[in-house]
C-alpha cells in the first residue's frame, strides 16, 4: 500500500476537499480577486445610477423657460410642485396634444414660435385637432447666460409684444397684449387667491369673444375662450406666477395649483408640452438606454454578460484529460482492498460469482424464459448475445474462469462486463 507524500495534492481540487468520487472541476473560471472586483464594480456603477435617478442630476438642463429648466424662468418647479402634491403629469415631448385626451389638462407654457413648427410639437394646433383643454401660458422674457450651455439665467429681456401677439394667435384667439409698470388689484374669481407679480405685468386687453376669469381695470390675468368648435383655452397672459422665481413670491403656488385643479377634468392627467418649448424627442429605446443616466445600468448589464462569456471562454477547445475518481487518498485504498483480495487466494470464487450474479442479471434484462436448466439457459443467453452482435458465449466465460490465474484476473473480469454491458446498452461501437 502506498502512502502519499507529505505536501502532495489531496483528492478533490486544489482546496483539498475529498472527491466523494465524481470528476472534480479544476477550472474556476475567475479567480476569487477578479471576481470581487467584477462584483464591485457592477453594485458601484448600478448604485450611481439609482442615485442620479432618484436625484434627477442627470437630466439635461436648460435656462430657458422650459420644462427642464430651473432656472428663474424655468418651469421644472412648476412640473415638481404638481408631482409632489398628488397631481398626475405627464410631460410630453412628442406631439402631447395627440396624447392628451377629453379628460386631460394640456399646458402650453411659452411655446416657442418659428417659421416651421418643431417636429415633435402639436400644442398650438388648430382647435379642431386638440381634445384636451388647453391652458395657454403667453410667453414673457428671454434668459441671457454667460456662455453657451449655462444653465443659469445671467440676464433676462422682454420677448417684444408683437411675438407675445402671434402666439395668441396661433392658437385661434384673438386679442392684444399690453403690459404695466405696477400690478394692479385682480379681481381673483372662482379660486379667491390674488397673485403676486413683480412689473412689468403682462394683461390682455379686454375683448368681446374672452370671457375675463382673473381681472383687473388695466387688463385680463386669465381668460377663457371657447369658440364651439373645438375645446376650450385658458391663456395666462403673464408667465411669473408659475416661472421659478415667481413661485416664491406671496400666494402664487396656491394660485397657480388651484386654477390647474379648476381646469384639469375629475381624475385627470395634466399633460405639460415641451416639445412646444423646444425640447421635443422622439420616442427611441437605444437613445433611452444610452442616453444618461440608463447608461449606467446599460453598462452594468453589458460587463455582466461580458464577464459571462468570458468564464466560458477557457473550456473551448480539446476537451481536458478526465480526471479518475479513484486520484488522491481513494486509490491507495482501492489499491490495498485489491492487494488483499489477490493474497488471500479467493480470485476464481470471485471470478466464478461475478460470473453467476451477470449471467442472471442478464437473463432478467432479456426476459429469458423462467424454469430453463442451466445449459439450456446459457444457449438462449448466446443467441441473445449474437443477436446484438456481441460474439461472446458462456462456455467460454466459464472456461476464462477456470483458468484465469492471479494476473489474468482483471482481463476475465472485463470480459465478463463486456458480455453483461452488451444486454443492458447494447455493444459498444466506436462511432
Amino acid at each position: 500500500m502506498s502512502v502519499p507524500a507529505s505536501g502532495a495534492p489531496r483528492a478533490g481540487g486544489p482546496s483539498g476537499g475529498p472527491s466523494g468520487g465524481g470528476v472534480v472541476d479544476l477550472d474556476p473560471g475567475f479567480s476569487r480577486r477578479a471576481l470581487a472586483l467584477l462584483i464591485v464594480v457592477v453594485m458601484v456603477s448600478f448604485g450611481v445610477f439609482v442615485a442620479f435617478t432618484v436625484f434627477d442630476a442627470g437630466a439635461a438642463g436648460s435656462a430657458g423657460p422650459d420644462a427642464d429648466s430651473v432656472s428663474a424662468l424655468g418651469h421644472r418647479p412648476f412640473v415638481d410642485l404638481l408631482q409632489r402634491l398628488g397631481i398626475p403629469v405627464s410631460v410630453g415631448r412628442w406631439y402631447p396634444a395627440r396624447r392628451a385626451g377629453e379628460d386631460a389638462l394640456l399646458v402650453v407654457a411659452e411655446p416657442r414660435l418659428s417659421a416651421h413648427p418643431t417636429d415633435g410639437a402639436d400644442g398650438l394646433v388648430a382647435p379642431r385637432e386638440r381634445r384636451a383643454t388647453t391652458l395657454l401660458v403667453l410667453p414673457k422674457r428671454t434668459p441671457h447666460v454667460a456662455q453657451d450651455g449655462d444653465a443659469w439665467v445671467d440676464a433676462a429681456g422682454l420677448v417684444p409684444l408683437p411675438d407675445v401677439e402671434r402666439v395668441l394667435a396661433r392658437a385661434g384667439v384673438g386679442g392684444k397684449v399690453v403690459r404695466v409698470a405696477v400690478a394692479p388689484a385682480f379681481d381673483v374669481g372662482p379660486v379667491g387667491i390674488a397673485p403676486t407679480i413683480v412689473g412689468p405685468v403682462q394683461l390682455l386687453a379686454p375683448a368681446g369673444d374672452l370671457e375675463p376669469l382673473v381681472t383687473s381695470a388695466a387688463g385680463v390675468l386669465l381668460g377663457w375662450f371657447d369658440a364651439g368648435d373645438g375645446p376650450p383655452v385658458a391663456v395666462l397672459s403673464d408667465p411669473d406666477v408659475l416661472a421659478a422665481h415667481g413661485l416664491r413670491l406671496g400666494r402664487n403656488p396656491e394660485f397657480v395649483v388651484g386654477w390647474v385643479e379648476h381646469l384639469r377634468p375629475e381624475d385627470g392627467v395634466v399633460v405639460f408640452d415641451a416639445a412646444s418649448q423646444g425640447r421635443a424627442r422622439a420616442p427611441s429605446l437605444a437613445r433611452e438606454l444610452l442616453g444618461w443616466p440608463l447608461v449606467l445600468a446599460t453598462l452594468s448589464g453589458l460587463v455582466a454578460a461580458l464577464a459571462a462569456v468570458a468564464t466560458g471562454v477557457r473550456r473551448f477547445g480539446a476537451p481536458r484529460a478526465p480526471t479518475s475518481p479513484f486520484a488522491g487518498r481513494t486509490k491507495p485504498v482501492v489499491d490495498h482492498a485489491a492487494d488483499l483480495a489477490l493474497d488471500g487466494g479467493h480470485t476464481a470464487h470471485a471470478l466464478e460469482r461475478y460470473l453467476a450474479v451477470s449471467v442472471a442479471a442478464a437473463a432478467r434484462d432479456v426476459h429469458a424464459p423462467p424454469g430453463l436448466a442451466s445449459r439450456e439457459l446459457h444457449a438462449w443467453l448466446d443467441r441473445a448475445a449474437a443477436a446484438r452482435g456481441h460474439p461472446e458465449r458462456v462456455a467460454a466465460l466459464h472456461d476464462a474462469v477456470g483458468g484465469a490465474a492471479r494476473g489474468g484476473a482483471l482481463t476475465v473480469a472485463t470480459r465478463i462486463h463486456a458480455w453483461r454491458s452488451t444486454f443492458s446498452h447494447g455493444p459498444h461501437l466506436d462511432p
